[in-house]
């Protein structure tokens, strides 16, 4: 029997934003690991409060002050904790002060008899002043006699003075009475530039077309703001087997493919990004396991065999392989690339499932949700060609806080 296949192609357009950064300063951290990453606050589930004053004297003039106080709850019967804490920096000569007030949420999973899982995030709100007064410019500097004048003529930034900021971050730990492993990130909400698919769609759409694994292709225009819609109705007139789909409002990732799954009409379904980073040729070897394993699924791994990949970056690397080992332990099977694109579903599966993530969550979900159909995982090696961000790449550290509390959330129900 011939088995048809549908390739799922999203293209996506996010804002630019802009906000103020701010980093922590931080003396005699390892005392308080909390400061480093919030999921402390519920390390053991133990009550705990305590304060920090150091004072570090850099030269005759310059001293360096920081103040630290925190406080946690633990709430043992329902598995979470609170954390608070205050960081007060203040470098006394220049006039630079910067503070963070933060306030934690921590879970609780156990894993196994002796491996637990907290994952955190917190919000904070910091501050930043410096106090113009106390610096000094280039032009209050005379080279001839060393002498520095009291006035300057340089114009000093609004900027200078209070400045308040929001702070969203994220963490995990996981630990046994063996080992300890964690990430933390803070500052997620800082300026993000993103791109749509402009420059990539119709390159994108011609390998697939001409790889010629998909009996239907589906084009999703996320609500571009460039070209891409009308490429994809070029494709769309050119190809009788191309449909192009454009949503009402920015539904992101998951929400844009959930949006398209009423007009499948294939034995089996992938996804594939308009941003080149994937060889659609990988989806032949894809789609000739799938028909021979009809009720499996079918992953495209980066990290299996030996095939061409190319800008993978370390610390995603490190975070895809924590996060592919957290939804292989609670899941209960082996999947080395948990983030990969490349996933080849049987529709009566997909079709199954109630998909309700919007975000690049939806790779976790819909993983996660698939399985409790069928635990048959065959993984391929694939080729993969990262982009940089400044060439468009989108998945950001965000995007990975969420997706380990989605293998969580999703492991639970």
């Amino acid at each position: 029997m011939m088995r048809k296949i549908l390739i799922i192609i999203f293209i996506m357009s996010i804002s630019s934003k802009r906000s103020f950064g701010q980093d922590e300063y931080v003396i005699n951290q390892s005392k308080f690991l909390q400061k480093a990453n919030t999921s402390y606050f519920g390390f053991n589930q133990l009550g705990r409060v305590g304060i920090l004053y150091n004072s570090l004297r850099v030269n005759e003039n310059e001293q360096i002050d920081n103040k630290y106080a925190f406080a946690s709850l633990p709430f043992q019967n329902k598995n979470f904790s609170l954390g608070f804490d205050i960081n007060y920096f203040d470098l006394k000569n220049t006039g630079l002060r910067i503070g963070l007030t933060r306030f934690t949420y921590v879970y609780k999973v156990q894993l196994d008899n002796q491996l637990f899982f907290l994952p955190s995030i917190y919000i904070g709100i910091g501050t930043r002043s410096i106090d113009s007064d106390s610096m000094i410019f280039a032009d209050q500097l005379d080279t001839n006699s060393g002498f520095i004048n009291s006035n300057s003529i340089d114009p000093v930034s609004d900027d200078l003075g209070v400045v308040n900021n929001l702070n969203i971050g994220a963490s995990f730990l996981i630990h046994s009475d063996k080992f300890l492993i964690g990430l933390s990130l803070k500052q997620l909400n800082r300026p993000n530039v993103s791109f749509n698919e402009e420059n990539t769609l119709m390159k994108s759409v011609s390998k697939l077309i001409q790889a010629n694994v998909a009996d239907q292709i589906i084009l999703v225009d996320d609500c571009s703001i460039d070209n891409s819609y009308s490429i994809g109705q070029k494709i769309q007139k050119d190809n009788n087997n191309v449909i192009l789909i454009k949503t009402i409002k920015n539904l992101g990732k998951g929400g844009a493919i959930n949006y398209s799954l009423k007009e499948i009409t294939s034995d089996f379904v992938a996804i594939h990004d308009a941003d080149l980073e994937y060889n659609p040729k990988d989806l032949l070897l894809m789609k000739k396991k799938a028909i021979e394993n009809s009720n499996s699924i079918i992953v495209g791994s980066r990290f299996l065999g030996t095939k061409n990949r190319e800008n993978i970056y370390k610390r995603a690397l490190f975070a895809n392989k924590i996060l592919s080992f957290l939804f292989s332990k609670v899941n209960k099977v082996n999947v080395s690339d948990i983030a990969t694109c490349y996933k080849m579903i049987p529709s009566n599966i997909l079709l199954s499932v109630n998909l309700i993530e919007n975000g690049f969550s939806f790779d976790t979900e819909v993983l996660s949700k698939s399985i409790s159909f069928s635990k048959n995982i065959i993984e391929i090696p694939i080729e993969y060609y990262g982009r940089s961000y400044e060439d468009g790449k989108k998945i950001k550290f965000l995007d990975g806080i969420k997706f380990a509390f989605s293998i969580i959330k999703y492991r639970l129900k």
